[in-house]
């Protein structure tokens, strides 16, 4: 009995801890909503996002409000995949951010989302990429300008950027600055003998996971004897995904966390190895 009853509070537990979720299909009345929350959506995008790219578009919109708490909301657009093949959820205020874990599942799109801020309300739009150069441009790994000599056999030094939004734009020179405070050390010259750096580009809506098997696989036709990996903020998530891959963590014999606050000595010590 005693035993019974602690399984009944251990599944009760478990209930409770289960993620609230918002099912609802674009421009209908939502299928399943959780005490306090409210949904509002529509067939209608906006044509103002100033993240979207040539070939992107909003199909749809919603508007999320809920109580104060501590946990996520769990959302599923009911047949969200016929209107974005390829989706990806903007979440709009002040400035606007990927939700990086929205994806297809089946027929629907789900993502978790934070719950708005002071009980208040979020802005979401549905984007399809289905057609947008961006998502065409595969990652890749860009070489250090300032390294134009060929690899060799030296130690590949791959640089993770924390990219908020796509980078196509930017000149290529301009997606170093985050790791300024290794490329502006006096030792990074000498570096340069015994390792050939690199930086990981990627369409930053892609997910951690399938950008950090998209890293291994370039590293694999890389082909380099050795690597070394630095990643600057969210870039770390990328970097805990690629050595996931046996293949790939074998070979690296270096794996760093950057911040405005690295010393560059520490930088150097761990990659003079």
């Amino acid at each position: 009995m005693i035993f019974r009853l602690a399984m009944l509070v251990a599944l009760a537990g478990m209930a409770a801890a289960v993620t609230p979720e918002v099912a609802v299909r674009l421009g209908e009345s939502p299928a399943s909503v959780p005490d306090g929350v409210s949904v509002t959506s529509s067939t209608r995008g906006s044509d103002r996002l100033e993240c979207l790219r040539e070939g992107e578009w909003s199909v749809g919109s919603l508007e999320v409000g809920a109580p104060a708490g501590d946990g996520p909301l769990a959302l599923r657009i009911l047949g969200g995949a016929s209107l974005a093949p390829v989706p990806a959820l903007v979440r709009c205020g002040e400035r606007e951010t990927y939700v990086r874990n929205a994806h297809r599942e089946g027929a629907d799109v789900v993502a978790r989302l934070p719950r708005p801020a002071a009980g208040g309300h979020d802005h979401y739009e549905l984007v399809d990429l289905s057609s947008s150069v961006e998502w065409k441009v595969e990652p890749e790994l860009l070489p250090d300008p300032r390294d134009t000599d060929p690899p060799g056999n030296r130690r590949a030094l791959v640089l993770i950027p924390a990219d908020d939004e796509p980078t196509t734009r930017r000149p290529r020179d301009a997606r170093f600055a985050p790791f300024g405070v290794l490329r502006d050390a006096p030792a990074y010259a000498g570096l340069l003998a015994g390792t050939k750096p690199y930086l990981f580009h990627y369409p930053a809506y892609r997910g951690a996971i399938e950008n950090g098997a998209a890293l291994a696989r370039l590293l694999r036709a890389l082909d380099a004897p050795r690597v070394a990996l630095i990643a600057h903020g969210n870039g770390a998530a990328i970097l805990r995904h690629a050595l996931e891959i046996p293949a790939l963590k074998r070979r690296v014999d270096a794996a760093l966390t950057l911040s405005p606050s690295t010393p560059p000595a520490l930088l150097e010590s761990a990659l003079g190895r």
